[in-house]
Formats: structure tokens, C-alpha cells, sequence
């Protein structure tokens, strides 16, 4: 497999506020940040807003789909309006248990969904979000329960309403390259896994 770097050292400085040593870092999704020797050497991504992404079910989904630990399903994957606490936002999602059961309650409107296999549904998702995190991400269900002590599951998968079209027609680009086996799932999945694809 050739190697992709998403993640490149590109300086390296002295922090007198912090009063240490560190290390400008290019990422691939998430572009120019400083970390430290000690983030480098004990984190399995070496971009933390990546590592923070690909934390959880979805990582850890996948590195067992890659590794023949678990056994793949069909699920969906989703493009959704929903409303939590009277705010309205977008929301990219996955579920084996149907989208209206998954998200009832906050459902307003399914935008796009497809059923695919595990692997697929779980890499589209994490490829719209590493997209669209820097230009779109809604944080207002996020910080709403962060102040009141206690989040709705999803929060970090939400998007602004404007850029629906957007994000939609990303959706139906990589509906268009399935169709026609111009996706290895398998590839992105590795290119993203800790410790490939780094500085």
C-alpha cells in the first residue's frame, strides 16, 4: 500500500508561555497546529482533533472490521434535520436500527439515506466530517450540553443548516464513485487507523 501522509512536521519551537519545547504540525483535515514531544509519543494519532474524531465506536468499529474481529452488517448512513433543546441542525449519521427509531424524538426531516455495508456507511461518515468540520460544524447542541451537564449523543456530527446542499452533494459524489468501484473503503479505512498516513 502506498503511504498517504495526512500528518506532517513542519517546524519546531520554543513556547515561552507554556515554557516547552513543540512542534508545528500540518494536518492533512485539520491544517497548521502546535503539539507537544510527549503528545507525539503517546497518542496513536498525531493530529488531536483527528485522534479526538476517530475516537469511540466508529474507530474502534472499523479497526475490527479491518481485522476480521467482528462480522460486517448493512447499516445505514444518513444525512438528517433534527431539533434537540429548540435548536435545529444537520446531522450525519449511521444506524442498523432504522433512522426514524434511532433519532425519534429529534427527527425533523431525513435528507439522504442509504443502506451499505458497515465499513462503508462508518468511512463515508467519518469522510464527511474530517470535510466539512473546519468550514461547518454546529456546535451550539454541543456547547447547549456541555452548560447543561449533559450532551445529546451525536453532538459532534452536526452541521449548520446553510451548507446542506453542500454536504449533499458530497454525498451523492461518493454514491456515484461506489456505482462505480472507484472507492477501496479499505485503503481510507488503513489510511486512517493509528499510525499510518503520519509525520
Amino acid at each position: 500500500m502506498q503511504l498517504i501522509v495526512l500528518t506532517k512536521a513542519i517546524d519546531v519551537f520554543f513556547d515561552k508561555k507554556s515554557k516547552q519545547s513543540k512542534i508545528l504540525i500540518n494536518c492533512k483535515y485539520d491544517g497548521v497546529q502546535p503539539v507537544t514531544k510527549a503528545y507525539l509519543t503517546r497518542r496513536d494519532h498525531y493530529c488531536p482533533k483527528c485522534g479526538l474524531r476517530f475516537t469511540g465506536y466508529a474507530g474502534s468499529r472499523i479497526e475490527k472490521l479491518l481485522n476480521d474481529k467482528v462480522v460486517s452488517r448493512d447499516i445505514y448512513i444518513c444525512l438528517i434535520k433534527i431539533k434537540v433543546d429548540n435548536i435545529n441542525s444537520l446531522k450525519i449519521g449511521v444506524t442498523s436500527r432504522g433512522i426514524e427509531k434511532r433519532y425519534s424524538g429529534n427527527l425533523i426531516k431525513i435528507i439522504f439515506f442509504k443502506k451499505l455495508p458497515e465499513i462503508q456507511s462508518l468511512i463515508i461518515e467519518e469522510l464527511i466530517k474530517r470535510k466539512f468540520v473546519k468550514l461547518c460544524f454546529d456546535k451550539r447542541i454541543l456547547l447547549n450540553g456541555i452548560r447543561k451537564g449533559k450532551r445529546w449523543v451525536g453532538d459532534t456530527e452536526c452541521f449548520k443548516l446553510k451548507y446542506q446542499k453542500q454536504i449533499l452533494n458530497e454525498l451523492k459524489i461518493i454514491m456515484r464513485k461506489i456505482k462505480k468501484g472507484n472507492i477501496d473503503f479499505k485503503e481510507i479505512a488503513k489510511e486512517m487507523m493509528p499510525f499510518t498516513g503520519h509525520i
